[in-house]
């Protein structure tokens, strides 16, 4: 069966500093990123998770990984508490962006493979060199709604079977100013 959500395109900005006020490290570079999808549904309005869940870089083939979507457990890993997925609805027919900002430079956490290793190892991953973006999108045609006490375990569970996914992989990359700036005005 054909998916109601379509992911129609991925664009990309030009790197930036952070616009947050607070920012920790205000030399932080971000991009933004707009993910246009659209309903094939004729009928119902679709419910999409529009935040990230997870995120991740391949670095063998520079790509990107955007989960709109609730990701898998990690084994030993025991999530007191998530935070509800953001959820925008989509009506029959429309087309709706999503938008994003990512790191430019992520962490990524390792955990030790055996019980004998203390601490997680911390891998830095800049996303500079991508080449393409994989993104996942959760939807359903019902609202995901939480009930207060619910343990975030059993949270992921019932957010994970809630929804159905759509996956796009894109040939991307983060434009320079100059030719962003062009793309804009059609140059």
């Amino acid at each position: 069966m054909p998916s109601e959500i379509k992911i129609l395109d991925v664009k990309i900005s030009p790197p930036r500093a952070s616009n947050k006020v607070l920012s920790k490290v205000p030399t932080r570079k971000f991009i933004d990123i707009e993910i246009t999808i659209k309903s094939m549904s004729e009928s119902k309005t679709l419910y999409v998770i529009s935040r990230l869940r997870s995120i991740g870089f391949d670095e063998r083939t520079n790509t990107l990984m955007l989960m709109l979507s609730e990701p898998k457990p990690i084994p030993g890993i025991i999530c007191p508490r998530l935070i509800p997925p953001s959820q925008v609805p989509v009506a029959p027919g429309e087309t709706r962006t999503l938008k994003l900002e990512v790191p430019l430079v992520m962490n990524r956490i390792i955990l030790p493979h055996e019980p004998s290793r203390e601490k997680p190892e911390v891998k830095t991953l800049d996303i500079s060199n991508l080449q393409k973006v994989q993104t996942i999108v959760e939807y359903s045609d019902t609202q995901f709604h939480v009930k207060p006490g619910v343990s975030g375990e059993k949270m992921s569970e019932q957010l994970r079977a809630w929804g159905k996914t759509v996956e796009e992989t894109l040939e991307k990359k983060i434009p320079d100013q100059d030719s962003y700036n062009k793309s804009q005005i059609g140059g």
